[in-house]
């Protein structure tokens, strides 16, 4: 009997991902997908990080998210029988969501993933743990997401559609996103625009300033340029680089992010959340890639390409944050490298990021009006 037979007729199947950042939404988005289409009438809820919520809940096949925080409540107090109070509020949860099963990638480099485990079972759901299929699965030289897509196969699923994520504009985000571009100076919807994403919450993924600031003025006369960043030094640094400084957004809602994202004609950026979605919104993307493996995690979709920073670094391993037998990189624990002071993603040239932006914005130049937010 395969996963898929077992989870027929389920009427709802409980994805826990409480550590879920907003690329990962994004990559996870084809298995919700896939899972839909095969089990039409099974609800698909997630339990997730706060932090996480908007982000999942822009994927079209998930039907419910929950707050992992506010289901279990964070305390100082570590005491035994605090724990004992956290694991049956988790029980409670899953008894009231009345979930069949609980689909929990186990992996125990993950906080709670134990205690997750036990409050499933105790339950009385069933527990697809999927830490033995990445182990089986898990490749170095395919992307995550067809990884996925074999995982999945071998749960007996029928994967219908590849290439592609998910996630769900609405029109009134779309609305905001064109307001605030014309309060920017960028009015006709005609011009070509860059996004540049230098930032991750991992600094030792981060391109630096100066890089950045040479590929604004590359795109001079060429594109307008918007740079989401939050950093704000980085800011800083790059508005003293550049003659004309170009286009800040900073922290706002998920749904304006998306807004914003899908009037790129192209996104640079690092491994991080505004890359994947851009990806996922259509927009052509180049994933700048250094300590994470652009195979791996690139950006996923059609017209989207990567550049990996060569390295000869000792501890790097691609499968390191993917795979549950594999121990992270310390350059990811200490969020910096310890054997250099730059970050190797450095090493990648703007001049190289210039020639695979212009190529992709003069591929899209003659298709303007079938590029999200064009329309």
């Amino acid at each position: 009997m395969t996963t898929l037979d077992k989870l027929r007729g389920a009427k709802n199947i409980m994805f826990v991902n409480h550590h879920l950042a907003m690329g990962d939404a994004a990559l996870l988005s084809p298995i919700f997908k896939t899972v839909k289409d095969n089990l039409p009438d099974t609800s698909i809820s997630v339990l997730t990080r706060h932090y996480a919520l908007d982000f999942v809940r822009a994927i079209p096949s998930v039907d419910d998210v929950a707050d992992i925080e506010s289901v279990m409540k964070t305390s100082d107090d570590n005491s035994y029988r605090l724990k004992i109070y956290k694991l049956f509020q988790l029980v409670s949860f899953f008894r009231r969501h009345g979930c069949d099963f609980i689909m929990l990638r186990n992996d125990r480099r993950i906080p709670h993933t134990k205690k997750l485990r036990l409050a499933g079972k105790l339950s009385g759901a069933g527990i697809i743990s999927i830490s033995p299929y990445l182990e089986k699965h898990m490749n170095k030289s395919r992307h995550i997401v067809e990884t996925y897509y074999s995982i999945l196969q071998d749960m007996g699923f029928n994967v219908r559609e590849k290439g592609k994520l998910y996630i769900s504009l609405s029109p009134d985000n779309k609305k905001f996103a064109g307001n605030y571009l014309k309060g920017k100076g960028i009015i006709n919807t005609a011009d070509r625009i860059i996004g540049i994403s230098p930032t991750s919450n991992l600094k030792v993924k981060n391109w630096n300033s100066k890089n950045v600031a040479e590929l604004c003025e590359n795109m001079r006369g060429k594109a307008k340029v918007i740079v989401f960043t939050t950093d704000r030094n980085v800011i800083e640094e790059i508005s003293e680089l550049t003659k004309v400084a170009p286009v800040f957004v900073g922290r706002m809602e998920f749904g304006d992010l998306l807004g914003l994202l899908s009037f790129c004609d192209v996104f640079v950026g690092v491994d991080t959340g505004p890359t994947h979605v851009a990806a996922a919104l259509g927009v052509p993307a180049i994933g700048l890639y250094g300590p994470t493996s652009g195979t791996i995690a690139g950006p996923y979709g059609k017209n989207c390409l990567f550049i990996q920073a060569e390295t000869d670094c000792p501890v790097y391993n691609p499968l390191a944050l993917f795979s549950p037998l594999e121990t992270l990189q310390d350059c990811y624990v200490n969020d910096r490298c310890l054997r250099r002071d730059t970050n190797c993603v450095d090493a990648i040239g703007a001049e190289e990021v210039t020639e695979k932006a212009i190529w992709l914005l003069n591929a899209n130049s003659s298709n303007n009006n079938m590029i999200p937010g064009k329309n």
